[in-house]
């Protein structure tokens, strides 16, 4: 049986700053949250509502972006935390049975940098400032779930030669994003003013919020061992996927 936790903490984030504009470069607005189902045949969070914190800026400019330390502007986090653990076992007549469990996941939070428009992007991968997200707290950190991925397998000696083996694993659905592409003229759009540019695809699901069912998955394989004089023959069966 083994057993391990992992913590991992990573410094020196940059962020990039547009020294051209301030606040007072932009315009705040707010989109209409649809009402009709996804693809994943769920309705968005709150739909029917509104979701505001989306920014425009007001007229084109030439950006003049400085990348820096993002401590320069405030603190951001990028911490991992995992645990996994596992155990083999070696039972009569040659049976093995293995198997383990492991669950993590990666904190990020820049949320000390989202009133600053300014800032363009920084070095936390999964969280957005451009023009698609909202300036606002579910938008600006992800602090998903602990979702385990759990695996097993068994492998059993048969006679006359026979051997098989069965794994199963069961493992967390993907992250669930979505995107609301706009126009000018959107209905329930508060910008109240064309776009300054091309109308952005906004973001209207918060980081590590939505997942899709797990998936659960077996797989058996047998394969039997032929000697004929000097020469071995092991000719396999597999089934991927065996109940989908």
């Amino acid at each position: 049986v083994y057993a391990g936790y992992a913590r991992r903490w990573f410094g020196n984030l940059y962020a990039t700053d547009n020294r051209a504009v301030t606040n007072a470069s932009f315009t705040s607005y707010c989109v209409p949250i649809p009402t009709a189902p996804g693809v994943t045949g769920t309705l968005l969070p709150n739909a029917g509502g509104q979701q505001c914190g989306y920014v425009d800026l007001n007229r084109r400019t030439t950006p003049d972006n400085l990348v820096q330390l993002a401590s320069n502007f405030g603190d951001i986090q990028d911490i991992y935390d995992g645990v996994d653990i596992d155990a083999n076992a070696r039972l009569g007549r040659g049976t093995i049975l293995s198997g383990g469990v492991s669950f993590g996941r990666e904190r990020l939070d820049g949320c000390a940098l989202k009133d600053r428009y300014s800032i363009a992007s920084t070095s936390l991968i999964g969280i957005g400032f451009g023009a698609a997200t909202p300036r606002d707290n579910t938008y600006c950190q992800m602090s998903p779930p602990f979702q385990p991925n759990v695996k097993g397998q068994l492998a059993y000696p048969f006679p006359w030669g026979i051997s098989g083996s069965v794994s199963f694993q069961s493992l967390a659905g993907a992250m669930i994003s979505a995107s609301y592409p706009l126009t000018n003229s959107t209905a329930g759009l508060t910008l109240g003013r064309n776009f300054s540019a091309t109308p952005p695809s906004v973001d209207m699901v918060p980081p590590g919020t939505l997942y899709l069912p797990r998936i659960y998955q077996t797989d058996i394989r047998f394969s039997k061992t032929i000697r004929a004089g000097r020469t071995t023959i092991r000719p396999n069966l597999s089934v991927y996927n065996l109940f989908n």
